[in-house]
């Protein structure tokens, strides 16, 4: 009896905490501005959607996106309703004072005006209720508000999009012109556009590619809805051109779109970069060259990458290493090796594999705040891994200088199961000889890459050929 007591006290006072808690996020919800403070830390269910929250409560922080100070966290608890807070703030856009009102500090929270807020807040869910009101705010006489317009339109990215979108795009603002091509390309390199949208832009990208000839980003929005389409577009216009001052940004675009430019257009290309001088001119354009050459290779192509391999720059090294794994059709080694951990853990690589994430991930944390780092973000659980990698890639010193980084901070480098940071109570002393060990030891990242890129080479099986290359 005093068991069964005792448990409908327990529950009880677990539905009260139940309440309590749920009551505490809603006050929290709805609290005037300043009862809380912008720098302090609140309690994880501060953070934490209330069930039962109305909409008219949902109205209400809407309305206060119309309030300059944000001291209340408005704005971040709208963003984390998410979808939820959608209707609201399309009614938001239909407020009298939407198309009037701006704020008077130089970065309030959230945005500099009540539409900049509420754009932000519907941008990645791009609500089909909000076209109207931007189609009509597009119009406005306010620059401000017709840039603000084309960005919410870009986000949008539907068919009825297009049409104002199109007279945007030529705005005689310059901050709204950018706004909608940068609207369009956002929601482009996102994949939320729709087809109808897409095709239906198409044209006006290309008038805008004809009024800029040199326009690399305008160009890399069209070979992103239709690459066949739009090649011929590039290869007769002025833009494959060492005359052209963004000649390396356009080649960069082709490359990442895996474009295969024909061998008549890409060698006077090169040639042409080559008279004007790779190193010291045209880095970046010589080195994407080598890349498209990779792309479509005929018997010279091996030899005139393995000469980048030479040169004094740093780009043109590094985009004769990647023309190199292009052109034996693989897969970069380290992306693809990335990649694969989105969806299995580390053990489950093969070697080569591992060598290259694990050597790739050193070296970034090691430019990033030294052995200390690497160690804090690590564990030392891929120290063995790390050291092995370093050997079989021919970088014996870089070895030497892990194991003596271990132990220093006391890891145990032939276990993979670390427990816990070993940084957490380094001292001074040990700081200081982290910090020697990379004076004492050889580690050139520009010497530890190529040495990685062609271990990989050796080992191509490990990084299977790329739709591209596989596609020849």
């Amino acid at each position: 009896m005093f068991l069964a007591f005792l448990v409908l006290i327990l529950v009880g006072c677990m539905a009260r905490a139940d309440e309590s808690d749920q009551e505490l996020r809603r006050r929290w919800y709805l609290k005037p501005a300043g009862e809380l403070q912008q720098d302090v830390w609140y309690p994880e269910h501060y953070f934490k959607v209330p069930d039962d929250l109305t909409n008219d409560e949902v109205r209400q922080m809407v309305g206060r996106l119309f309030v300059e100070d944000d001291n209340n966290h408005n704005f971040a608890r709208l963003k984390l309703l998410g979808e939820r807070a959608m209707p609201m703030l399309v009614e938001g856009l239909h407020h009298p004072r939407i198309a009037s009102l701006r704020f008077k500090e130089e970065r309030p929270i959230g945005g500099d005006s009540p539409l900049d807020r509420i754009i932000s807040l519907i941008e990645p869910f791009g609500p089909a209720e909000a076209v109207a009101p931007l189609v009509s705010l597009a119009e406005h006489q306010d620059p401000y508000f017709r840039a603000e317009a084309a960005k919410g339109l870009a986000s949008i990215g539907t068919a009825p999009c297009v049409t104002p979108l199109e007279v945007l795009l030529f705005d005689s603002d310059l901050n709204t012109r950018a706004s909608a091509s940068l609207g369009i390309r956002r929601i482009l390199n996102e994949k939320r556009a729709t087809e109808e949208f897409k095709q239906g832009i198409y044209p006006a990208l290309q008038k805008d590619l004809a009024a800029d000839k040199t326009d690399w980003m305008t160009a890399r929005m069209m070979l992103e809805i239709d690459r066949e389409r739009t090649l011929p577009i590039i290869l007769a216009s002025e833009m494959l051109s060492v005359n052209n001052p963004d000649i390396g940004d356009l080649l960069d675009v082709l490359n990442q779109k895996s474009v295969v430019l024909p061998l008549e257009n890409l060698l006077p290309l090169i040639k042409a970069i080559q008279k004007r001088g790779p190193v010291n001119e045209y880095p970046s354009a010589y080195g994407e060259a080598l890349k498209l050459y990779a792309r479509n290779p005929d018997d010279k192509t091996e030899e005139v990458v393995r000469a980048g391999l030479n040169s004094e720059d740093a780009l043109v090294k590094y985009a004769a290493l990647d023309a190199l794994v292009i052109l034996a059709g693989m897969s970069a080694p380290i992306e693809y090796s990335r990649g694969l951990l989105k969806t299995q853990k580390l053990e489950k690589l093969t070697k080569p594999q591992q060598y290259c994430y694990c050597v790739d991930r050193y070296l970034f944390d090691l430019a990033d705040g030294g052995h200390r780092f690497y160690f804090a973000s690590t564990w030392g659980a891929e120290s063995k891994i790390l050291i092995e990698a370093f050997q079989a890639i021919g970088k014996p010193d870089a070895a030497k200088a892990v194991i003596a980084a271990a132990k220093i901070v006391g890891v145990d480098v032939s276990r993979t199961d670390q427990d816990h940071d070993p940084t957490e109570r380094l001292t001074e002393e040990q700081s200081e000889k982290l910090w020697e060990v990379e004076g004492r030891f050889e580690i050139d990242a520009d010497e530890i890459y190529p040495a990685l890129t062609f271990y990989a080479l050796k080992n191509p099986q490990h990084f299977p050929k790329s739709k591209v290359n596989a596609s020849k």
